[in-house]
């Protein structure tokens, strides 16, 4: 996976509640993240 998607970043973030992790927020890019991508996925 990677080179034909042309895929260049992945950020997870674990979507929890009452302290139990129910799953993941996954994100996959074209595009190199930056610091800014990473505080905005983790609004969601």
């Amino acid at each position: 996976m990677g080179k034909k998607e042309n895929l260049k970043s992945f950020a997870g973030y674990p979507l929890i509640y009452n302290y139990d992790t129910i799953g993941v927020l996954a994100m996959f890019s074209e595009k190199k993240l930056n610091l800014l991508d990473f505080e905005i996925l983790g609004i969601f």
